[in-house]
């Protein structure tokens, strides 16, 4: 969909859902660490001795994350997953 409001309509302005499904993960962050945004950067995950999910699909929702992340777990990290459903 974004290819193609760029390519045919030549407009760079393309809303998502990001901005509504993911007001309550910014909340949440600004509440417990007085920031919206995330806590880590991509790479820090190579340094990590334990690695925490909530609520996310990794390899599904950020498969270069998920490869960098399945490389630190098979180098002996430990992965900690908190589903909230």
């Amino acid at each position: 969909m974004q290819k193609l409001v760029r390519a045919a309509f030549g407009n760079n302005n393309v809303d998502t859902c990001a901005r509504v499904c993911h007001s309550p993960t910014g909340y949440g962050l600004k509440t417990a660490f007085g920031t919206s945004a995330t806590t880590q950067d991509f790479d820090s995950v190579m340094q990590s001795d334990v690695i925490v999910v909530i609520g996310a699909n990794v390899t599904e929702g950020h498969p270069v994350f998920a490869a960098q992340m399945k490389r630190r777990l098979r180098q002996g990290a430990k992965l900690i997953v908190i589903d909230p459903r």
